[in-house]
């Protein structure tokens, strides 16, 4: 469409609209993923029999990050997969944003 188009010329991440439910009785641990290789964090999930959890970590129209978390995480070990690839200053801003975003919700344990 061309406001996609637009958002991609723009450089403006656009997440996916599409979320699986996840089983908060079946797992104490929920695994989240930021941009910087989805494609790791699904594999990983897979391995271990489990989703990713329901998360947009995207930015806002001025550059700024917004993360929102949709699955509960107090007293639950959250893991995030987050490497620091080139982009390295963008990642590591998510990573951060993103533990400082899971403490405030009352994740027992961040990794």
């Amino acid at each position: 469409s061309e406001s996609l188009s637009r958002a991609e010329e723009l450089g403006v991440h656009q997440p996916p609209n599409v979320y699986l439910p996840t089983n908060d009785q079946a797992y104490d641990f929920r695994i989240f993923s930021g941009n910087g290789n989805p494609v790791l964090a699904n594999e990983i999930a897979m391995r271990l029999g489990c989703q990713l959890g329901r998360a947009i970590i995207g930015s806002f129209q001025d550059g700024e990050v917004k993360i929102r978390f949709y699955d509960s995480v107090r007293g639950k070990n959250c893991y995030i997969i987050q490497p620091t690839c080139y982009p390295p200053n963008d990642n590591l801003m998510e990573l951060l944003l993103t533990i400082s975003t899971l403490r405030r919700a009352s994740a027992q344990n961040i990794t």
